[in-house]
This record gives C-alpha cells, structure tokens and sequence, in this order.
C-alpha cells in the first residue's frame, strides 16, 4: 500500500525530526518529499552524502579498471549499493564502472575471473 501525498509529507517530516544519517535524509527528501536534486535542501543533502564514509569507502576500494574485486557479486552489489545511497549515475565512482562495462560488454576488457557457473548443465 502506498502512501497519499498528505500522508507522505507527515511521515517524511516525522522521519526527518529525528536527524538521521544524511543517506536517508537524501532519500526521504528525494522519494518522499519530491523535492527537486535543484532545491537547497535537496543539494545540502546530496553533497552530504557525496562525503559520507559509505561512499568514501567503496570509491576507494573500486580498482584502476573501474571495478571491484571479485567481480561477480562485488562490483554488481557496490553499484546497487551506490545507486541506493542516491548517488546520480553521473558520480565518478559509477562513470568509471560504466565505462569499464561498456569495455566488458564490446569486448575490449575482461574481469581477469573465471566466469560463475551457477547452472547445471
């Protein structure tokens, strides 16, 4: 079931009195309240979450191909992960794993992994 605008806003403010962390302040502000990536409120958030240790963490983890390490489930769980935490796909951390899966996918790069053979044959 999904909340009515009236009963969205209520519990987005709700939410937002208890000063939560600024990824969830994101988020609500984003999903919740609607607000525009443009408002202020919208931009304070965004750069705060541009900073949060999450996000520092797993930038510095991806690898100089644009990757995490191991591949399989890693680099795929790190990109939800991101996109999660509200970063636009425009961030340098997701452009650079863009990139080297557009590489992937053209066959121009390789994960330097054996492939997951997860199906019986």
């Amino acid at each position: 079931m999904f909340l009515q605008k009236p009963d969205r806003i209520a519990y987005a403010e709700k939410l937002l009195s208890l000063d939560p962390d600024p990824i969830p302040r994101y988020v609500i502000a984003r999903q919740l309240l609607d607000l525009d990536t443009a408002h202020p409120d919208c931009r304070a958030a965004y750069e705060a979450v541009l900073s949060h240790p999450h996000v520092e963490k797993i930038a510095a983890a991806q690898n100089e191909r644009g990757f995490w390490e191991p591949f399989h489930g890693t680099t795929e769980g790190n990109i939800r992960r991101l996109l999660s935490f509200g970063l636009d796909a425009s961030h340098p951390t997701l452009a650079r794993v863009r990139a080297y899966l557009v590489r992937l996918f053209d066959g121009k790069e390789t994960t330097g992994q054996y492939e997951k053979q997860d199906h019986p044959l």
